[in-house]
């Protein structure tokens, strides 16, 4: 049992911040803990996509639309909205600091959610709803995959690019950060990405490293780096994609 403490511990630390599952610490968690905690990104991933799976499975009685919204809202309950939060702040200053890195920034610690973030979560829930609704048995396995690459993704994020702000819960263990450690978890998704979807993996990891190309590219240009909100619209961005990718390549 001692042996499986400083696994457990870290992967507690990312189901804590990844979702609203409840997790109470006796002893609050070091910064290395903290900065291991990110290896887990993707076993959080698998576990939502479980979920998921198993409602969805569990509901083919009822009508797809009343499916796929209980699916949906699970999804969203699941995570505590916690990465659509971080998209509608990232929509909204992206289009109100107008090219501004501080004006962008300032607007992302607003509470307040704009027309654009409105906007930016209507069409998310919307796209999420109308896949989920298509998804037929054979395929559940899709449920589970498009979390676990989603939040994969994240590990890329943190191997390629600087904390935006001077402060902040990613600048406190962004140091920290293990970099041989998520490459190696970075191959094990990959190859079960290929295990799963077989050749279809490789256009969906392709269209996801091009995505993910784009949005580091976007974030540096404006603000330098990325933000936890912008960590949460790629969370959100690259689950749409997917979703949308396996939509058109898949049978549904």
């Amino acid at each position: 049992m001692k042996q499986l403490l400083p696994i457990i511990k870290p992967l507690l630390v990312a189901l804590q911040f990844l979702t609203r599952i409840p997790v109470e610490f006796v002893k609050k968690p070091t910064d290395l803990e903290v900065a291991q905690s990110v290896l887990f990104y993707p076993v959080v991933g698998l576990f939502i996509g479980i979920i998921l799976t198993v409602i969805n499975a569990n509901l083919y009685e009822v009508s797809d639309f009343l499916r796929a919204s209980i699916v949906v809202i699970a999804w969203v309950v699941i995570t505590g909205a916690l990465h659509i939060d971080g998209l509608a702040d990232s929509v909204d200053a992206w289009a109100g600091g107008l090219g501004d890195k501080e004006k962008t920034l300032a607007i992302m610690k607003d509470p307040n959610c704009g027309p654009m973030g409105v906007v930016s979560i209507v069409l998310l829930i919307l796209v999420k709803f109308s896949v989920v609704a298509s998804i037929p048995a054979e395929n559940y396995l899709l449920l589970i995959f498009v979390p676990v690459l989603a939040r994969a993704v994240i590990l890329l994020l943190f191997l390629s690019t600087p904390y935006a702000r001077e402060e902040g819960i990613a600048s406190e263990y962004f140091v920290l950060f293990l970099k041989k450690a998520n490459i190696i978890v970075l191959i094990i998704v990959a190859l079960l990405s290929l295990a799963i979807l077989q050749i279809q993996a490789m256009i969906v990891v392709s269209i996801v490293v091009l995505l993910f190309a784009y949005l580091r590219w976007q974030m540096t240009k404006r603000i330098g780096g990325f933000t936890g909100d912008t960590a949460g619209a790629l969370i959100e961005i690259t689950e749409i994609v997917v979703l949308i990718v396996l939509a058109f390549i898949t049978p549904l």
